[in-house]
């Protein structure tokens, strides 16, 4: 993994994935070569093979009229842990199909379109029906909308309601 940083943190203009990317193959890099990119703010984070990371480390100078600074990282980078955004979801039943309709603010029936189309996974496995109870710890994701973690029933109403508590990955 490549770390990608201003050189000048003061004139560092905003840069995004595609700013980055663009620069990489500028190199003459092939598309194949090079994995995952992430923007944190003003740096980002390379994903590439081996092979070609020592020739970005010496070749990748400028992205856009930033000048940067490439280094390879070793180990954990604290900066790429995932962010939560904890959310509590007022749900009538733990059902899959009641949790997605809250987390993506559709109606419960709509949701039925999303299943359908195989939008929606629960533990990276695509789900084609919504009637599965949910276990704290699921990983669940819908595209188009986001991905989060279930953890379970935080109260109940009085009507018999549940609130669920979701962390939205950000």
């Amino acid at each position: 993994m490549l770390s990608v940083k201003p050189a000048a943190e003061k004139f560092a203009e905003s840069l995004n994935h595609r700013d980055y990317l663009g620069a990489v193959l500028a190199l003459g890099i092939e598309r194949e070569l090079v994995g995952d990119i992430i923007v944190r703010e003003k740096s980002a984070y390379i994903l590439c093979l081996s092979q070609i990371a020592e020739y970005i480390c010496t070749n990748l100078t400028e992205v856009r009229r930033t000048k940067v600074r490439v280094t390879a990282e070793t180990g954990e980078v604290p900066e790429l842990a995932p962010v939560f955004k904890e959310e509590q979801l007022n749900v009538a039943s733990e059902r899959l199909d009641a949790v997605v309709a809250a987390f993506c603010g559709l109606a419960r029936g709509k949701t039925d379109a999303l299943f359908a189309a195989e939008r929606v996974f629960v533990n990276s496995l695509p789900e084609k029906r919504g009637d599965r109870r949910l276990r704290d710890g699921d990983v669940f994701s819908v595209r188009g909308f986001g991905k989060g973690i279930y953890d379970g029933i935080a109260k109940e109403t009085k009507k018999g309601r549940y609130y669920v508590t979701v962390r939205r990955y950000v």
